[in-house]
């Protein structure tokens, strides 16, 4: 029997196949550690391209003076760089701009995991190399397995190196093909003994520490790894593609709960290591109580958690409630969660005997949610952080109110006491705290769930209003209202002019003027249609943020939003919600267009 297409998830896929077509392709040439052939083996397969007559050039080749790379580098065009001063000191990078106006077909850009100096575009040549496979160049790079994200704390256990240059997973998933460049480490100590990797005193150093025999065997398993989970992930989407039987009967969903503490980095990526072997999704989920803040050192450690679940690809949600073990569970049966990853809680037993383990009690409310208990650092992960309070001042009547409190019992207790036992004194005023205590906690919910009626109405609001407003300018300026009052900032849309340059469309009462620099960022997030600016990895150093409005058929203009506090948009889910309304306006604006010749016919 014939097996039924699915019409939709067809056309999605040929839409997929189409956008795909229009972009470059990507080739890793991927090993264990340096020394292994990586350079040399693409500069030599980029010289039989060229011989084929391909337009080939070389972007950025690091030789480390090492001869047979340098004669092989000679027999091909290699495009200048681009000269930073940084600190006074001259460095040589690679020339983003330069080769996108050269537009080769390929080009050879080395050490992916290259951290870019302040004043370039991006933050990582990674980025540089996303942004040519965007504009439809294809490229030849170089990567060495402990520069894997996910990676990452394998390699500090593997090697006691935390390797801080890092690569994200989707660019492995980006690659049309992965190339392992592979070497036994005893041939590998030999060249870097004879001073073909490092020079001696350099080898030397290595020998003692990265390049230990060890460590070169558990990285090499690593790399081998990774390849074959690319060629298996490759065939499963084949076999999807072409509608083949599926490989697993079931959907798998993972959630990590993080925390403030540095070790839920840790959970993060065996979550997504997890999640990746399944072939699952999977969400990180931050929950605070509310009415306690994190220190800002610890705000810094969860909004740093969070954009890494971002940079591998999770979902990330922040929740508040005062019971973390209720909240987590609600959260896992109504997102259909299949696995449960959690740090590992060290405690002292008298602590585990007199106030319960929080392990012990999720387990009991988990039901048939599989719970993972990862070890993280000696300090352990617990669940009931401890939160510093940081109360505003619309609570502190609460606190009159408990020194008022606390004041009748000391009243009752000075004219009393030789009338009452002093068991009776001392239940008073345990009484007037539990009261007190209760009350506040109450108002601390109350006020939690007051916000999230707010912004729910609010929403409710705008939608109304956009559904009874007529004309694009109308809407557009209902649109920047709303942005300004939920996310307390300034936002104008720029849109494209019959020449495609980008022009200022601002709330009346606005004058907003942007520098040529702001203007360039604006036009970059149009044409790649990607977010830029204030907060993310490109060009960061931006004074707002700028989103794409990307419509079913082209891209029809940013929108920029300038917060009156840093720190109200790095949020992720903030960045998701902006996201979304941009998704909407996009479409809004798609309409609108699409009815001008109707209400206007010629």
């Amino acid at each position: 029997m014939a097996r039924e297409v699915d019409p939709d998830r067809l056309l999605a896929e040929v839409q997929k196949e189409e956008q795909q077509a229009a972009k470059g392709k990507l080739k890793i040439y991927l090993g264990a550690a340096p020394g292994v052939g990586k350079t040399y083996t693409m500069l030599q397969d980029a010289l039989r391209q060229k011989k084929e007559g391909l337009d080939i050039i070389v972007g950025y080749i690091e030789t480390h003076n090492r001869p047979e790379t340098e004669i092989l580098v000679k027999g091909l065009e290699v495009f200048p760089r681009v000269n930073i001063n940084y600190h006074g000191k001259l460095l040589s990078e690679l020339d983003l701009d330069g080769i996108l106006k050269r537009q080769p077909a390929v080009v050879l850009i080395d050490e992916m995991a290259h951290t870019n100096p302040p004043g370039m575009r991006h933050l990582k040549r990674w980025q540089d190399i996303k942004e040519l496979l965007d504009r439809g160049i294809d490229v030849y790079s170089t990567l060495n397995v402990q520069h894997i994200e996910s990676l990452n704390d394998i390699i500090a256990q593997i090697t006691g190196i935390v390797v801080r240059e890092t690569v994200p997973d989707s660019m492995l998933e980006l690659a049309e093909s992965i190339a392992l460049i592979d070497l036994p480490p005893e041939d590998l100590l030999k060249r870097l003994e004879e001073g073909k990797v490092y020079i001696p005193t350099q080898a030397e150093i290595a020998i003692q520490h990265f390049f230990r025999k060890g460590n070169l065997i558990a990285l090499r398993e690593l790399a081998l790894r990774i390849t074959a989970e690319q060629v298996d992930t490759q065939v499963f989407l084949h076999r999807r593609g072409k509608a083949i039987k599926q490989i697993w009967p079931t959907v798998e969903r993972l959630l990590v709960y993080i925390t403030p503490d540095p070790s839920s980095a840790k959970l993060i990526r065996a979550t997504f290591r997890m999640a990746r072997s399944l072939h699952a999704e999977w969400v990180a989920v931050y929950i605070e109580k509310p009415g306690f803040r994190p220190a800002p050192e610890e705000r810094e450690n969860i909004l740093q958690h969070m954009q890494l679940a971002e940079r591998l690809g999770g979902e990330t949600v922040s929740l508040a409630s005062k019971n973390i073990i209720e909240e987590i569970t609600n959260f896992a049966r109504a997102r259909n969660v299949t696995k449960l990853i959690l740090g590992k809680q060290i405690r002292p037993w008298w602590k585990t005997w007199l106030f319960g383990s929080a392990i012990d009690e999720l387990i009991r409310r988990s039901g048939d949610i599989d719970l993972y208990i990862i070890q993280g650092d000696p300090e352990g992960i617990k669940i009931q952080h401890k939160n510093k309070p940081s109360p505003s001042p619309r609570r502190w009547h609460n606190y009159y109110i408990g020194f008022l409190t606390i004041a009748v019992c000391s009243a009752i207790n000075f004219f009393l006491s030789p009338y009452l036992p002093t068991s009776t004194l001392v239940m008073v005023y345990i009484l007037g705290i539990v009261i007190v205590w209760l009350g506040m906690t109450r108002q601390q919910i109350d006020e939690a769930a007051r916000l999230r009626e707010l912004h729910i109405e609010t929403l409710h609001m705008l939608n109304r209003r956009l559904a009874t407003a007529r004309g694009l300018d109308n809407l557009l300026r209902i649109i920047i209202h709303y942005i300004t009052e939920v996310f307390e900032s300034e936002a104008v849309f720029l849109l494209p002019n019959q020449e495609n340059q980008l022009e200022i469309f601002s709330d009346q009462h606005a004058k907003v003027i942007l520098t040529a620099k702001e203007q360039s960022v604006a036009q970059w997030v149009f044409e790649l249609g990607q977010i830029a600016g204030l907060g993310t990895n490109t060009l960061p150093e931006s004074e707002a943020i700028y989103i794409p409005l990307l419509g079913h058929h082209e891209h029809v203009g940013v929108l920029r939003v300038l917060p009156k506090e840093v720190a109200r948009l790095r949020n992720p889910e903030q960045l998701h919600l902006l996201e979304r309304i941009a998704t909407q306006i996009a479409l809004v604006i798609e309409v609108e267009r699409l009815a001008e010749p109707v209400k206007n016919p010629r």
